[in-house]
């Protein structure tokens, strides 16, 4: 019989690049219902724009600074990110963030699940791919 939860310590080697080629995104224990990894955006470059479908996220930063723009219709706002700080991306919302600095270590929880399928490239931006 298995055991119903795991535990482990965060992999030296990350598991993928993030959709938007921003992140180094290792993988934590998770659950079918959400699930939490953690992210490393390792240079000014900022993340593509994006919005994600039927899922929410919530970014807790662990190290350095960095900057996530949200935009929904006319509003829209650019928050420091830095340690200690959590911040979410609602369904539907368009954003950006990226690291200043130096890398940027975060968790991201995700409810439900994140899936390829829930994530899309928008058109709208704040910054450009140089930053």
């Amino acid at each position: 019989m298995s055991k119903p939860w795991k535990t482990m310590k965060v992999p030296p080697k990350y598991n993928y690049v993030s959709p938007g080629g921003a992140s180094e995104i290792r993988l934590l224990p998770s659950f079918d219902e959400g699930e939490i990894v953690h992210a490393t955006a390792v240079s000014k470059k900022p993340s593509a724009p994006a919005m994600l479908n039927g899922i929410g996220e919530f970014f807790y930063i662990l190290r350095g600074k960095g900057e996530l723009w949200r935009a929904t219709g006319r509003v829209e706002n650019v928050v420091p990110l830095h340690p200690g700080r959590c911040t979410s991306i609602p369904p539907g919302i368009s954003f950006q963030y990226r690291a200043i600095g130096g890398p940027l270590e975060f968790l991201v929880a995700s409810a439900p699940r994140w899936q390829q399928e829930n994530w899309s490239e928008v058109e709208r931006r704040h910054w450009n791919e140089e930053g």
